[in-house]
């Protein structure tokens, strides 16, 4: 059912005390006060104990529309913006190609068109589990209210996730291929044995940064981090990240949605990380740091170890979320496809016909991680 009065008594799930730390100044402020390029409606559904973001979008996307609540933009416009920025030749003539090629097919499946299911306008989202029937319910109730929209549950990992993966195709969900992510196993081998982890932990303990945690922070420093969020994720990758206000820093620090780590210098925080663990998995989902320091501090590399540590303290299994691939190889972790899970039973064919060449597309995606494992 939807939640229409945010202060009614909520499940007592782990899942739904960590949607309470957010989801409730979502509702009552509206996204786009804490994700500036997100302007969209949000809705909250109760799945048994689980409580779930519902969002969607009025009009088509703009160019600064985040990738976390647009369709379009992430499986059109950013791919276009990362063959600009790292591929040259042939090869990034060949991408382009079949990019452009998809694009009239794309467009006149409407793909934007969609009602996102567990979207808390993060890149990689908390871990959920409604069982099969609540989920047919939540299926079927977003049908009815929105008749002419796909429904796309975002971030499925069915390395992570096997349960809400399975449930999802058993009630008739296609999984298309939205990226590569990288989990990652501090008890393995592989992590213990790294040269490049035993590297990280001498950077971190070399004396240059004096380590804060999340109590030492307070909220005269949630612009720092908004600006080093902006810094790496806007400027330096792509405007179509997720554009984070200090309103959503302060918040999720106050609320303790993630937990900060930051390291700092001269009173000055140069570099965070931020995490949440649930369902048995530490998620890393921001880091931050000043870009435009010289490249030498290694300040990408202290702020992965920051986490990287906490997992291997805590003894959890980690998501490293997307990007870095090499990085990220040689300490350890293994690459795994994560899915968009999409309904359109209830649409016509030309509105399938783009999310089936998406699927097509993903199939030949999730091949080659496969190989590399």
């Amino acid at each position: 059912m939807f939640l229409e009065i945010l202060d009614e008594r909520w499940p007592e799930s782990p899942q739904a005390r960590l949607a309470r730390r957010i989801l409730p100044d979502y509702m009552r402020l509206g996204p786009v006060r804490f994700v500036a390029n997100a302007d969209v409606e949000l809705l909250l559904w109760r799945a048994g104990d689980q409580v779930l973001p519902v969002v969607y979008r009025e009009g088509d996307s703009t160019s600064r529309t985040a990738d976390v609540c647009s369709a379009w933009n992430h499986y059109v416009r950013y791919p276009l913006g990362e063959i600009e920025r790292h591929d040259w030749g042939l090869t990034a003539l060949f991408k382009r190609s079949l990019l452009c090629f998809s694009i009239p097919f794309l467009r006149a499946s409407r793909i934007d068109e969609v009602v996102s299911v567990n979207n808390w306008l993060l890149s990689t989202n908390p871990p959920t589990a409604p069982d099969r029937r609540a989920l047919e319910r939540l299926t079927a109730a977003l049908c009815e209210r929105f008749p002419r929209r796909a429904v796309l549950f975002r971030t499925v990992n069915p390395q992570s996730n096997a349960e809400l993966a399975a449930h999802l195709i058993a009630c008739g969900y296609r999984l298309v291929a939205s990226r590569t992510v990288y989990l990652l196993d501090p008890a393995s081998r592989a992590y213990r044995q790294s040269e490049g982890v035993r590297k990280d932990r001498k950077l971190l303990h070399d004396g240059n940064y004096e380590f804060v945690a999340h109590e030492g922070l307070c909220t005269a420093d949630m612009p720092r981090l908004a600006e080093l969020h902006r810094l790496l994720y806007i400027e330096k990758h792509s405007p179509l990240n997720g554009e984070f206000t200090p309103l959503f820093f302060e918040t999720a620090w106050r609320n303790r949605l993630f937990e900060f780590q930051a390291l700092r210098k001269e009173g000055r925080i140069d570099a965070y990380g931020a995490f949440f663990e649930l369902g048995g998995l530490l998620t890393a989902s921001l880091i931050g740091y000043d870009t435009r320091l010289p490249q030498d501090l290694r300040l990408f590399r202290r702020s992965m170890a920051l986490l990287m540590e906490e997992a291997r303290r805590r003894g959890l299994r980690m998501d490293l979320s997307g990007g870095n691939g090499a990085f990220k190889h040689h300490r350890g972790a293994r690459p795994c496809i994560e899915y968009d899970a999409v309904f359109d039973r209830h649409l016509p064919l030309d509105r399938r016909a783009g999310w089936r060449l998406l699927k097509a597309a993903g199939f030949l995606q999730a091949r080659k991680v496969r190989r590399g494992w």
